[in-house]
């Protein structure tokens, strides 16, 4: 292999405010993803990454990538992308969550979302918080640009 190419590439920030040609493909530095541009939508649309993140501790969460989250030692508290903290969330965005060691119903997660952004689950309830305290749940949060769904 004598060629090599290189794509242009930014962090997550500097990909909420670029417009990509269209089928341009960039690389997103902060997150290790691929995005695809269409030549008009500001921030492109991500590729989901395909290997899952552990994470063991309280801290903020990114769209498009998978987590793996292990309460064994304590629990934790994870905040959900938002717009303040460089990630806009896009209609379509989707983060994954899945109980690592079965050890959410003794360690929970608690799952918080900002800047008016909003839980809203099947049933119809609404709330800035959510728990997850069921052991060995699988879990997906979709962005609808008003509520992050949540789907179990």
């Amino acid at each position: 292999m004598t060629t090599q190419v290189q794509f242009r590439k930014g962090t997550t920030a500097e990909h909420a405010l670029f417009t990509g040609a269209l089928a341009e493909i960039t690389v997103d530095t902060d997150k290790n993803t691929a995005v695809v541009h269409d030549g008009s939508a500001i921030g492109g649309f991500e590729l989901q990454r395909s290997r899952w993140e552990v994470i063991n501790s309280s801290g903020s969460l990114s769209c498009g990538i998978r987590y793996l989250l292990d309460t064994s030692a304590a629990a934790i508290t994870l905040t959900m992308p938002y717009e303040s903290a460089g990630v806009i969330p896009k209609i379509g965005d989707m983060v994954e969550l899945v109980d690592f060691k079965a050890s959410w119903a003794i360690n929970n997660v608690t799952l918080n979302a900002t800047n008016g952004q909003l839980f809203l689950n099947k049933f119809g309830n609404v709330d800035n918080s959510f728990a997850l305290d069921v052991a060995g749940l699988y879990i997906q949060l979709i962005w609808d640009g008003t509520y992050w769904r949540i789907l179990a």
